[in-house]
């Protein structure tokens, strides 16, 4: 048996833009520009516009993950900072303890300084220096997911910018942590804080979500 292995495609061949690449963007979007347009204007009008909330809903291969991809471009047009996690279980401590603290690494290393040592003074003449110590409580502080969101938006207000937050595969299993995010998120839109919110996930997936 013979097989005759096709030629590789010559000056002239076009890659078609409608062919389907998991997760990836493709060339061009068919018949998204309106959900693109909504987001922008939700990011450039400022807190309250409900378009900041948001889920992508559809079956497999529709073009979920890819819609998140657009929309952390648009955050990032912006000049807003993104997270992003898949809802398996523990995301939110995932986003908790290591997405939210790897931003405000970015943003603000005082944050997480650990040093007891909080100053030093040493005179010109070389003598008479010294170092002032804090006294740390013995309770120590575990920071939740809201903690950890609204310290990061505080810094990212200051600056003039925001936060978008994406979750990927978000499924009815997780409802305990998906509240925990969204009661956050809902927080942080009653104080008028610069977030956005987007989740993908099967319509049949979400259930009451």
């Amino acid at each position: 048996m013979t097989v005759t292995i096709p030629p590789p495609p010559g000056n002239q061949y076009r890659r078609s833009p409608f062919t389907p690449t998991f997760g990836s963007t493709p060339p061009a979007l068919v018949g998204r520009q309106q959900e693109v347009d909504d987001f922008a204007y939700a990011l450039d009008n400022g807190p309250g516009s409900k378009g900041r909330a948001t889920f992508v809903t559809g079956q497999r291969g529709v073009g979920k993950s890819v819609m998140l991809n657009v929309y952390h471009d648009i955050a990032a047009s912006r000049g807003w900072t993104s997270v992003h996690t898949p809802a398996s279980k523990g995301f939110s401590r995932q986003l908790t303890e290591a997405r939210l603290p790897e931003v405000l690494e970015q943003l603000d290393t005082a944050h997480l300084s650990r040093s007891k040592m909080v100053g030093a003074n040493v005179s010109m003449l070389g003598f008479g220096g010294g170092f002032t110590n804090r006294t740390e409580s013995t309770n120590t502080l575990v920071p939740d997911f809201r903690h950890q969101l609204m310290r990061t938006l505080d810094i990212l207000s200051e600056n003039e910018t925001g936060l978008l937050i994406t979750l990927d595969e978000v499924h009815r299993s997780q409802l305990d942590e998906i509240h925990e995010i969204t009661d956050a998120i809902s927080y942080a839109f009653a104080q008028d804080a610069p977030v956005a919110f987007v989740g993908a996930g099967l319509v049949k997936s979400l259930g009451v979500v």
